[in-house]
């Protein structure tokens, strides 16, 4: 894995001609396309795009999980390389990959990667953090996808309303969607000590699919409940947090939602973060490491987090980037030890804009993906 610096990475690159295969509707992928828009228009890569279903099965070769990999709601984007072949960035959860997959790609980047447990070892690489994510302004490719995409669903005509508003970058900061500079910026050094963790509830009876995942997904709401709860106790005004009022969160948690005056959509949410120096991460689901995360880091935030379940590329560590809790008590700790020491604090919001500005930027992310690629 390359410990090149990003300038270099993306000098690298050459103007490479790659070929996205725009098919993938998903919030998980808009970074990845956002990476490549924001490359292409640097002048890092020449960039295409192709959106038939056919092209992309003739280019996998038509293999039996094909359909699958054609659908508009797959959470995996393919680039193809010229004269290196294709890239296959899989954004799911989980730690499992589509292993047929192996012989026909020249590189698979995983979100959630754990080492050793593919087939073909050497075909794999984690991808990095992953967030939903557009650039500041509307550029040609984006445009050209939502016209494209639009026949495909209801969210590909709110996606074409989204970036025809947000031709004009003064316009688009009104809306309540993520772009890069919205959800990022440089370590904020005056902000009063408090620490914030809004959360959300999932119901195991609407994702889970075995008594196994059901119990998993109890334990996470149980889990941020009892972080919820600790840190109102132990901190009072200086921290905010809860759930957001759905009906599952009133109906098993009514403790830990927040009052009916606080809005918890993005744009109010990302607005709100900016007030607080110190954010707590908890597990996602499958035991993905999830966007608040690669938020708090794009914001250059100090962060709390559960122990990661999955290996990041670049200096990403507990102790640097993140403090590790294990229980509800162990969170009171580590945002204690975050609230009164300003310096540790300081050095951890330093640390994460470094890693964000070299490894978590969308340009980033895609730009490391496709210099491993090249480079093999």
């Amino acid at each position: 894995m390359s410990g090149l610096a990003l300038a270099e990475v993306l000098a690298s690159l050459g103007r490479t001609r790659c070929t996205v295969y725009a098919r993938s509707l998903s919030d998980h992928v808009l970074q990845i396309y956002t990476g490549l828009y924001l490359l292409h228009a640097a002048g890092f890569i020449e960039l295409r795009q192709r959106f038939g279903a056919r092209a992309l099965r003739d280019r996998l070769g038509r293999p039996p999980l094909a359909e699958k990999l054609v659908a508009g709601d797959l959470n995996g984007l393919f680039v193809d390389i010229d004269g290196v072949g294709l890239v296959f960035f899989d954004v799911r959860d989980g730690a499992n990959s589509y292993g047929e997959l192996a012989g026909r790609v020249a590189l698979y980047a995983k979100r959630s990667y754990r080492r050793g447990a593919y087939p073909s070892p050497e075909k794999f690489m984690p991808m990095g953090l992953n967030y939903a994510v557009h650039p500041d302004r509307t550029l040609r490719h984006e445009l050209a996808r939502s016209f494209r995409q639009l026949e495909r669903s209801g969210l590909a005509a709110k996606r074409l309303a989204i970036s025809l508003a947000r031709l004009h970058p003064s316009v688009g900061r009104l809306l309540d969607v993520p772009t890069v500079s919205t959800l990022s910026g440089p370590v904020e050094r005056d902000l009063a000590p408090r620490a914030i963790f809004l959360a959300r509830t999932w119901d195991p009876g609407e994702i889970a699919t075995s008594p196994a995942e059901a119990e998993f997904v109890r334990g996470l709401n149980e889990s941020r409940a009892a972080c919820i709860r600790a840190l109102r106790e132990r901190f009072g005004a200086r921290f905010f947090g809860g759930f957001s009022r759905s009906a599952h969160a009133v109906q098993h948690y009514p403790d830990c939602v927040v009052g009916p005056e606080v809005s918890t959509r993005r744009h109010d949410y990302v607005k709100r973060l900016r007030s607080y120096p110190v954010c707590v991460a908890t597990t996602g689901l499958f035991e993905s490491i999830g966007w608040k995360f690669a938020e708090y880091v794009a914001l250059s935030r100090a962060i709390v987090s559960e122990p990661m379940s999955f290996e990041l590329p670049g200096p990403m560590a507990a102790g640097e980037n993140y403090l590790e809790f294990r229980s509800a008590e162990e969170c009171g700790d580590r945002v204690g030890a975050l609230l009164e020491d300003r310096e540790l604090a300081l050095r951890m919001m330093e640390n994460n804009r470094r890693y964000y500005v070299e490894y978590g930027a969308p340009d980033a992310v895609v730009g490391r993906v496709l210099h491993a690629a090249i480079t093999g």
